[in-house]
């Protein structure tokens, strides 16, 4: 395996990483056990975030590039909302415009989302 390979998959297994963390957080029912999970989340996203530079320093992973105001509110809003609806967010490197998080066209529709 090549460097860059290397990094893209210490980058996604920190993306998971944090994602799971946060799952079990949300879940977690002891005060004690939460508080250290939050600080194995923060630990993680730090991790996920100095891989990320070192990728895009070495043009292996592409930066996303700054969000507009209209994007910045539109995000807001949809959280501030209690995250019903839907969110159509575009990155770099998607196919299409409008392409949705997770590299899928459409959109995702939270408020029909079972869990």
């Amino acid at each position: 395996m090549d460097d860059k390979v290397i990094a893209n998959d210490c980058l996604e297994s920190a993306k998971v990483a944090c994602s799971e963390i946060t799952k079990a957080i949300a879940e977690c029912g002891n005060q004690q056990l939460r508080q250290t999970l939050t600080q194995l989340r923060n630990q993680a996203e730090q991790s996920q975030q100095q891989i990320a530079q070192i990728a895009q320093q070495q043009n292996w992973y592409p930066a996303a590039g700054p969000a507009s105001p209209d994007e910045v509110n539109r995000v807001r809003s949809f959280f501030e909302g209690g995250g019903a609806g839907t969110v159509t967010a575009t990155y770099p490197g998607a196919q299409t415009a409008g392409q949705t998080f997770g590299q899928t066209a459409g959109q995702f529709d939270y408020s029909t989302r079972r869990r």
